[in-house]
């Protein structure tokens, strides 16, 4: 059983039944955002547990789109590190800048993320949307 209470337009607020394969919004077209139930999810699984899990985004699994026992597709995305930047903090006038290196994730993008986070199709017959990566523009 998923954690996932609803899917949510990130613009208009309309709520969707999270169990259909929607990419956006039926009223306005906008991006869908799933929204969980935090108390099931803190009555289920404790930090001590948490702590004990690998790395990786599937630490926090109960957060994800993914159903009990149901085995995620990654490549160990997540997990990567958060870099202190103390010069740039104080020349900003902050006290503390950190910054993610999702240059880190297997793909060498955040874009790991977001795919690592889809749930595969139920069936090999039906399609599913899957998020689309810009050209590179790395140099070869």
């Amino acid at each position: 059983m998923s954690f996932v209470s609803h899917v949510e337009c990130t613009v208009c607020g309309h709520r969707h039944d999270p169990k259909r394969p929607l990419t956006v919004c039926e009223t306005c077209g906008q991006m869908l955002a799933a929204r969980y139930d935090l108390e099931r999810v803190k009555a289920s699984v404790s930090k001590d547990a948490l702590r004990q899990r690998p790395p990786g985004m599937y630490r926090f699994r109960e957060l994800t789109p993914l159903d009990a026992g149901e085995v995620p597709v990654t490549l160990g995305e997540g997990g990567t590190p958060l870099l202190a930047l103390p010069r740039l903090a104080a020349h900003l006038g902050m006290r503390r800048l950190w910054a993610k290196d999702e240059g880190q994730n297997p793909t060498g993008s955040f874009k790991a993320r977001g795919l690592g986070g889809r749930r595969p199709p139920r069936s090999p017959r039906r399609r599913s949307p899957a998020p689309t990566s810009s050209p590179s523009r790395a140099r070869s």
